[in-house]
């Protein structure tokens, strides 16, 4: 079967575009170098699948990949995936919701000034969420949500999930057991590519209230323990000041 074998699904700003140009170096990978979209804009899959496979080098003996972290946002694309390819693995990159919130608070604000606020994002978490907004940060940062909706389609055996900032302290190793969990050569060398790029200037004009990041370590407390029980383990990084 001519399919694509792996799917990195999440979660934005958590470092899924470093752990992409990562895998792009192993020889038995073919992991297309942007995001397609292609499960989870109706335009693009009513293309089919001969268009999306124009993505992939099919000529190559490799593990074939996609990369889109929007996929974990859209309730359909669990469905669409697992009809799709029923086999297929599922790939995670999760970031301390909280700093992952933020973070996605200081992009909105960096490409539209006008981006709305956390607070107003908070009161109005609901219906930006029932609509997938860009402006749902919070429900982004819910991964619980994001896990729930692919374990109704994958079995917890197709799902890895790593942490990005244990990525960042141990690559190496991070690296090795993602490529043997993946069956690939778990011996190639891989190097994480990601920089933490200056945002001051962005900090400075949108900072992020002190009582406004409590809030959030309590509303986020929830997706914490979940996913630390997801893993079977608890996450120091995450339970940091």
């Amino acid at each position: 079967m001519t399919a694509v074998g792996f799917f990195i699904v999440g979660a934005m700003k958590s470092g899924t575009s470093s752990l992409r140009d990562m895998l792009r170096q192993h020889p038995e990978i073919d992991l297309y170098k942007g995001e397609i979209h292609y499960f989870d804009r109706a335009d693009l899959y009513a293309r089919g699948a001969e268009w999306y496979h124009g993505h992939f080098d099919f000529s190559r003996p490799a593990l074939h990949g996609d990369k889109s972290p929007s996929y974990s946002l859209d309730p359909g694309t669990p469905a669409r995936l697992a009809a799709y390819n029923p086999g297929a693995r599922i790939v995670w990159i999760l970031r301390d919701p909280v700093r992952r919130l933020v973070s996605n608070y200081h992009h909105s604000k960096r490409r539209r000034p006008e981006a709305m606020e956390i607070a107003e994002s908070l009161a109005r978490a609901g219906a930006l969420a029932a609509r997938n907004s860009p402006m749902a940060y919070l429900y982004r940062s819910q991964y619980d949500r994001h896990l729930d909706a692919f374990l109704a389609h994958f079995p917890r055996a197709q799902q890895h999930v790593t942490i990005f900032e244990e990525f960042l302290s141990d690559s190496a190793g991070q690296a090795r057991a993602l490529a043997e969990w993946l069956g690939v050569d778990p011996e190639v060398p891989m190097a994480f590519p990601h920089s933490n790029e200056n945002r001051a200037g962005v900090k400075r004009r949108y900072p992020v209230a002190p009582e406004v990041t409590a809030e959030l370590r309590v509303r986020l407390a929830p997706t914490v323990d979940y996913v630390e029980r997801f893993l079977g383990r608890e996450i120091p990084a995450w339970h940091m000041p």
